[in-house]
């Protein structure tokens, strides 16, 4: 299996309290969440706090030029990122990942990765180009997500 999509439902945080003055911090459980695979309810097998986090950002080279449109918003998406999430920008070319900006914790550098795609005069083979992101990740036990 090379990786299973999951999406968490439900959550409902139980324990909640007043940091300061307008802020309330919420405590999340493994008990508090509720995980589906194929509409069946799975028990939730680990539960630990990610402080690291890395992104890969990896866009189809072959869509056309007017998806740098929604560049702004992916910039502001970057820049809103904790500094402990990783980010790197790749382009799906010919069944292979080109990365434009290993991970960093600069956001801004990772933002300044996009480009305008070729576009449909490139090939494009998304999958393929997934794999090969996927075999050259790093090795690291921390979060990742692509």
């Amino acid at each position: 299996m090379l990786g299973l999509l999951a999406f968490v439902v439900g959550v409902s945080a139980t324990n909640a309290f007043a940091a300061g003055p307008g802020t309330v911090t919420m405590t999340v459980t493994k008990e508090d969440v509720q995980f589906f695979l194929n509409k069946e309810r799975t028990q939730v097998a680990n539960w630990r706090r990610g402080e690291k986090l890395y992104l890969a950002v990896l866009i189809d080279d072959s869509l056309d030029v007017t998806v740098a449109n929604q560049w702004n918003e992916l910039k502001e998406f970057f820049n809103a990122q904790p500094q402990t999430t990783y980010i790197s920008v790749a382009y799906a070319r010919n069944g292979a990942a080109m990365l434009a900006q290993d991970f960093t914790n600069n956001h801004e550098l990772a933002a300044k990765a996009l480009r305008l795609p070729l576009g449909t005069g490139a090939f494009s083979s998304p999958y393929l180009a997934l794999l090969d992101l996927m075999k050259r990740w790093p090795s690291s036990a921390d979060r990742r997500s692509i």
